[in-house]
């Protein structure tokens, strides 16, 4: 599983890590890139940037399902989104934070899920659909 998510300020950085626990707590391998992030290399290198952009599609490509977390903030989730859904990979989309989304999301997602108690009681070994995103487009 691949986690797609802005982690840029405390709360997304809550939010990430609380998502990634759960989904361990459920038994589910999780590739994070906020756990990937290729610190030994120069922040902002082109070594560092060829690193992590290879390093996070590398696992988009293995993984068999991405949850990806959407405040309406982070142009590099809505990319990872994006090829998942060119590679036929199905994206859980979690948005506690926002009733605003981009249609291009919202018609990517396999399962939109609104709190962390829909988080918690989904089944990720089923992978049941939702109905779709209820809310405002952008």
């Amino acid at each position: 599983m691949y986690l797609a998510a802005p982690f840029f300020n405390e709360e997304q950085i809550e939010r990430v890590e609380f998502v990634h626990r759960l989904l361990n707590e459920k038994g589910l391998d999780v590739f994070s890139p906020k756990e990937h992030d290729m610190s030994e290399l120069m922040f902002m290198s082109d070594k560092w940037r060829d690193a992590v952009y290879a390093n996070d599609v590398i696992n988009i490509l293995k993984c068999d399902v991405m949850v990806a977390i959407y405040d309406g903030n982070d142009a590099g989730t809505y990319f990872e989104i994006g090829y998942a859904t060119a590679h036929r990979i199905p994206v859980i989309v979690f948005n506690e934070t926002t009733m605003k989304a981009n249609l291009m999301i919202t018609e990517s997602a396999h399962a939109w899920l609104y709190d962390r108690e829909s988080l918690q009681a989904y089944d990720f070994k089923a992978l049941p659909t939702t109905d779709r995103f209820r809310g405002d487009m952008e």
